[in-house]
């Protein structure tokens, strides 16, 4: 019987270890680079103004914009590039604006403005397309520049907080 148990164990190592000679080998290579400095990002909270419902009583209605900046120094702006993070639970997929979080809050959602004259950004779309170039650039850094303001989505807005939260990544080419 102890022969038997020997037999069968070398046999299935024979065969466990002939499956691995045939397995393919594959080299990883990996890249990098150490600097001296890395980019330092910020950015202020963006406070918007009160609002009345009755500037957003209809759908589509959009309060007065505020600006907000996002802010890069540290490294060469020329290369900079940088895209909205969305998550589909946090943005409205028909106006692509930021869905309102604050427990009971208003219906209002916050729409993004380009600062480039007031397009408006499409935060599904722009995070699958192409990524967003800063409006000043610099040997030193680089300044994104946005607005904010408040949208009537689905019908008149109704009274209440609004608060919403949205990543930057930044993307160095």
């Amino acid at each position: 019987m102890k022969k038997f148990r020997l037999a069968v164990g070398v046999v299935s190592g024979l065969l466990f270890g002939a499956n691995s000679a045939f397995a393919h080998d594959v080299l990883v290579k990996f890249e990098g680079k150490v600097t001296e400095s890395t980019c330092v990002v910020s950015a202020e909270d963006v406070k918007l103004d009160h609002v009345s419902v009755n500037a957003l009583k209809a759908t589509g209605d959009v309060s007065s914009p505020r600006p907000f900046s996002i802010n890069v120094s540290g490294c060469d702006g020329s290369k900079l590039k940088g895209r909205f993070v969305v998550s589909p639970s946090t943005i409205d997929p028909l106006t692509q604006a930021i869905i309102n979080s604050a427990p009971g809050g208003s219906s209002a959602q916050i729409q993004l403005v380009d600062f480039d004259g007031g397009t408006v950004i499409k935060l599904l779309e722009q995070y699958a397309g192409e990524p967003l170039t800063p409006m000043i650039t610099s040997d030193d850094g680089a300044n994104f520049q946005f607005f904010a303001r408040y949208l009537a989505a689905n019908g008149p807005a109704t009274a209440g907080d609004v608060k919403a939260e949205l990543m930057f990544d930044l993307i160095y080419e």
